[in-house]
């Protein structure tokens, strides 16, 4: 005879964490300005910018992430930083989600 063991249920309100309000130091999130950096991707923004200094044509940008890692806007927002005057280069965006 096979023998299954019974755990004690979990409540629903220890499911999740909920950060304590003490914890920031704002009433609402209108009272902070948006980050103008990018966080938590130091070594693909480092690559990125090395392909977009790179001032040859046939070179590409291959981005691949994860689905919601905010690819296309840090690519835009590295565009912004680094765009030049009048000489823009050929853009494709093609996204690769795994």
């Amino acid at each position: 005879m096979i023998t299954t063991k019974k755990f004690e249920e979990v409540p629903i309100e220890k499911l999740r964490w909920i950060c304590p309000s003490e914890y920031l130091p704002f009433k609402t999130s209108d009272e902070i300005e948006p980050l103008k950096e990018i966080i938590g991707q130091d070594r693909a923004v480092e690559a990125i910018k090395m392909g977009l200094a790179i001032e040859s044509e046939g070179y590409n940008i291959f981005v691949a992430g994860l689905s919601g890692a905010d690819r296309i806007p840090t690519i835009q927002q590295l565009l912004e930083q680094t765009k030049k005057s009048n000489d823009a280069p050929r853009l494709i965006f093609a996204a690769c989600t795994f």
